[in-house]
């Protein structure tokens, strides 16, 4: 599932049409929270009802964006491999794999940790480290589902469901801290207060209007960048200050037993 927050949202509803098409391919927002044994955790929304979100798969909306893209005539290409990122005076610049040069006003780089786009960032090039968990993601036709007679008993009568079963030996976030992500399942501690992992978002990220926020700040950002006018990013975990960290660290502190907690307001 892939939640459109209020946020995400707020170019796409100037797009003619998109929206509409988006609600036809949208779920049901709420999701219902079992454990490995089928026992029924509760059922929660899936968004938080004052900031409604449109819940949809990442490929139904990959699909809709890239149809969307070639019916306004915009060129996507696939397999192109980015080797190295720069820039001049009058332009940004990608370099692909296979020599070719693309320079535009802005470049977009969002290809994630580990990346090129990465490197410039963060100065350096962090190494991939296992945290002992693994997720596997795949999207498949109902059909498919159904051919399973457990699965089409449970789901019959359903025009739109979703749940999520938590395995007996899973992890699930819970709390707010960077030592929870390593946490295995209190069943106890879940069946005292269910809430706890019923929300998944926090109101600092649900609440936030992008496109104000810029209007805001624009022009502080440009006199900090320019003049050294100093400038605090509010667009971030309330009383949460940033310092850097790894994976790696992590790892180490929770198998000593250490207890890494974060400051500010997560959820």
């Amino acid at each position: 599932m892939f939640d459109l927050l209020t946020g995400d949202r707020t170019s796409m509803i100037m797009w003619p049409n998109f929206m509409e098409r988006l609600r036809n391919v949208s779920i049901v927002s709420v999701l219902d929270m079992r454990k490995y044994d089928g026992t029924s955790i509760g059922r929660f929304p899936a968004t938080n009802p004052d900031y409604p979100a449109l819940i949809t798969t990442r490929s139904e909306l990959h699909k809709l964006l890239y149809e969307y893209a070639q019916e306004l005539g915009i060129t996507v290409e696939f397999n192109a491999t980015v080797v190295d990122y720069y820039e001049t005076d009058k332009a940004g610049g990608v370099m692909l794999s296979d020599g070719r040069k693309l320079e535009a006003d802005v470049v977009v780089a969002a290809d994630g940790v580990g990346s090129k786009a990465c490197l410039l960032v963060s100065g350096y090039k962090d190494k991939p480290s296992s945290s002992g968990s693994a997720v596997y993601r795949v999207t498949y036709p109902v059909a498919v589902a159904l051919e399973n007679p457990v699965i089409a008993e449970w789901l019959a009568d359903r025009d739109s469901y979703a749940a999520m079963f938590l395995g007996p030996d899973a992890y699930v976030v819970v709390g707010r801290s960077r030592n929870t992500l390593f946490h295995k399942t209190d069943w106890k501690a879940v069946s005292q207060n269910p809430q706890a992992i019923g929300k998944f978002v926090g109101d600092w990220l649900v609440k936030h209007d992008p496109e104000s926020y810029v209007y805001e700040n624009y022009a502080k950002c440009v006199n900090h960048l320019l003049m050294g006018v100093p400038f605090e990013n509010t667009n971030a975990v309330p009383g949460y200050h940033y310092k850097p960290w790894t994976v790696s660290e992590v790892v180490t502190a929770y198998e000593e037993g250490t207890r890494l907690v974060d400051e500010g307001e997560w959820l």
